[in-house]
């Protein structure tokens, strides 16, 4: 799994510096043939007025399709685009969901990030953010690289958009069991961008704007002290934290 991320991550780090020194992200026939897309979401469907209203060109969407095309996006809103390559999809959305709205880029390579917001800066979007994957890189640095993540779309009430993330199950390597109820994911923590309604709420209470919610964001998460303790034991019932058996509890000692 480590060897596969590490080549994802190396040829997109490539494409990268690639296209930062002008060159193309693919092979001129890889959008065309039997593979093409098309129909709302293929390349054909960006509009060119738009793209070049941002200063850039449809290299900057690293793919054959255009998915803003399908999203129904209106102002005030806020998007979460995971796998934001060079941010053109991003940055159309920030245009889409203004005013009042932001959209948010998640990306695994620092390189393919520094394009996207010089993309960003080369746009003038303001209301656009370019993360790097944070939540997964600290899940492998406390767990193990070993187990993959994956995330799924959730609510919270204090942020928006907000995710779930899963770590692949400790206990039976993914194949399935009880602990897992033979999903072959554990859910590990609950994640999102801070909802603005927060910093206006933390305002209000200090009696002055200190994070004005139109200059300032941020993201949260969190995770329950047992199921990381069953994680990175390998215990296989989060029942035997309370039932007080000392021959159970004296196995940490150490």
């Amino acid at each position: 799994m480590e060897t596969i991320r590490e080549s994802v991550r190396a040829k997109y780090a490539e494409t990268a510096i690639k296209l930062r020194d002008g060159g193309s992200c693919c092979d001129p026939g890889c959008c065309a043939g039997s593979d093409a897309l098309s129909g709302p979401i293929g390349q054909d469907e960006y509009s060119s007025a738009d793209v070049a209203d941002l200063g850039l060109s449809l290299g900057a969407s690293l793919g054959c399709g255009n998915p803003t095309a399908l999203a129904q996006l209106h102002p005030g809103e806020v998007v979460l685009d995971l796998g934001s390559g060079a941010g053109l999809d991003v940055l159309l959305s920030a245009r889409r969901v203004s005013p009042g709205g932001h959209a948010y880029g998640v990306d695994m390579t620092d390189e393919m990030l520094a394009l996207a917001n010089e993309n960003k800066a080369r746009a003038g979007v303001e209301n656009a953010t370019f993360l790097k994957g944070t939540i997964e890189a600290f899940l492998h640095a406390l767990f193990g690289a070993q187990y993959p993540v994956r995330f799924r779309s959730s609510f919270f009430p204090y942020t928006e958009p907000s995710v779930e993330a899963d770590l692949g199950c400790v206990v039976c390597g993914g194949t399935g069991c009880r602990v897992c109820k033979g999903t072959g994911w554990l859910e590990i923590l609950g994640s999102g961008m801070v909802h603005p309604g927060v910093f206006e709420a933390v305002n209000k209470r200090l009696g002055s704007v200190v994070y004005d919610p139109e200059e300032v964001t941020g993201f949260a998460f969190g995770l329950g002290i047992e199921r990381v303790a069953m994680m990175r034991h390998g215990v296989d019932d989060i029942r035997l934290f309370y039932g007080n058996d000392l021959r159970f509890l004296e196995q940490f000692n150490k």
